[in-house]
């Protein structure tokens, strides 16, 4: 026998702890459940009836959330909408809709024309279909970026649609969210991770202007000075003077250990002693997931001695990307080789510009990395091999790396007596 049929009501699900979702739910002459997220959460205590106390089927009662005037109506609003649908299909179809039919009808109902869906509304769309079970803090870095996007819009009088929206367009909300909010790379880097998962979920409906692919957190784009530390260079720093103990010893092991591994910054951090062999270091990088069997030159592994303890766990000096630079600048100043001028080539995909600053200037993390591919090659090793240390897995994404001291001169000078050895 089938379950009798009735109208959309309001029901507490999804127990999270002491809290539960408030949904609309029906129930079809086939007994399919038809759920929608309110996005209001509730507290489902029962007494000892087994009744909810904070919500009594229709509205929600003091302390049952943060807001239960506001959360009610909204509740309210949300089952007045669906039962509205149901009943327009009742009188077309002559009976009760399935599950099928009503979800067809909502999606017909909500959906904006392609041009004209704002990217708030998306966002908000996001959160109702995708977002039943989120924690708060999902909830709230969602929201979050939905003020920060009316915001800009009211500032900079223009409204962001989500189909005809540009790499452009998102670059420079990012600008706006830096000058305006402050926002640090890891918050921004939140931001765009959101914006760019609700694009592509609208992309499974109607065709975007951009590739999703192509937004990047802002830090990402910034222009790089690739800068390459000489032979010269690395044994000017290590031969500094510094203070045992303190940060700029710290900063410069660090930097001693990336230049003689080649790894990236991101997995200098996650660095432990179960990566370490007698060949070298072997680790999943953490950009591709791919092994990387990266060497370990001395006095590398006179700093993997340094830091491991008599338990034998390996305790680097843990911080950040941003920081790391900071001190790397100030540590670089301290080396009388690098207070020199040098002409970098800044690289922006099709465009490419030079600029002259300071060498100290130029000395970043990715310098490190940069340092071991160049003198690799410099010293003759065949480019497979280095290559294969860096982890790269395609060559032109390994040749943005390489940089010679001095186009591997005496590379140059062998192959000109070998060719002119062959054609004389």
């Amino acid at each position: 026998m089938k379950t009798k049929t009735t109208a959309a009501s309001l029901q507490l699900r999804n127990p999270n702890g002491k809290l539960s979702t408030l949904t609309v739910e029906y129930r079809d002459p086939e007994s399919k459940f038809k759920r929608i997220s309110t996005g209001v959460k509730v507290v489902n205590t029962k007494s000892a009836k087994g009744e909810y106390m904070y919500f009594d089927g229709e509205t929600i009662k003091a302390n049952g959330s943060p807001d239960p005037k506001t959360d009610t109506q909204t509740a309210r609003e949300l089952l007045a909408d669906t039962n509205a649908v149901i009943d327009a299909l009742e009188r077309k179809l002559k009976r009760w809709p399935l599950v099928s039919e009503l979800t067809a009808a909502l999606a017909t109902q909500a959906a904006p024309k392609p041009d004209t869906l704002t990217v708030v509304a998306a966002i908000e769309n996001y959160m109702q279909h995708e977002g039943h079970d989120w924690a708060p803090s999902t909830i709230k870095s969602h929201r979050t970026l939905i003020n920060c996007i009316k915001h800009y819009e009211a500032t900079n009088n223009k409204e962001l649609i989500a189909a005809s929206i540009t790499v452009e367009d998102v670059k420079a909300f990012q600008v706006w969210l830096r000058e305006t909010q402050d926002y640090e790379n890891s918050t921004l880097g939140r931001r765009v991770t959101i914006l760019k998962k609700v694009l592509r979920h609208v992309g499974m409906s109607q065709p975007l202007a951009l590739n999703t692919d192509q937004i990047k957190p802002l830090h990402t784009l910034a222009e790089k000075k690739p800068f390459t530390l000489s032979f010269a260079d690395i044994k000017a720093i290590l031969a500094l003077d510094l203070p045992t103990g303190g940060y700029l010893e710290r900063t410069r092991d660090l930097l001693i250990l990336q230049t003689m591994t080649g790894l990236r910054w991101s997995d200098i951090e996650r660095l432990q002693a179960s990566h370490i062999t007698s060949q070298g270091v072997l680790i999943a990088a953490t950009k591709t997931t791919k092994y990387v069997a990266a060497p370990l030159l001395e006095p590398g592994r006179g700093v993997i001695n340094k830091y491991t303890t008599e338990t034998g766990s390996l305790e680097l000096p843990r911080r950040s990307n941003q920081k790391q630079n900071k001190y790397l600048k100030e540590l670089a100043q301290m080396v009388p080789s690098l207070d020199r001028p040098v002409t970098v080539i800044i690289d922006k995909g099709a465009r490419t510009k030079e600029e002259t600053v300071q060498a100290w200037e130029a000395v970043s993390t990715h310098t490190a990395r940069r340092s071991l591919i160049t003198c690799a090659l410099d010293l003759g090793l065949p480019i497979h091999v280095v290559k294969s240390w860096s982890g790269h897995s395609s060559m032109s994404a390994f040749l943005r790396y390489v940089n010679p001291h001095n186009i591997l001169q005496e590379s140059a000078d062998k192959f000109n007596t070998a060719f002119l050895a062959k054609i004389s």
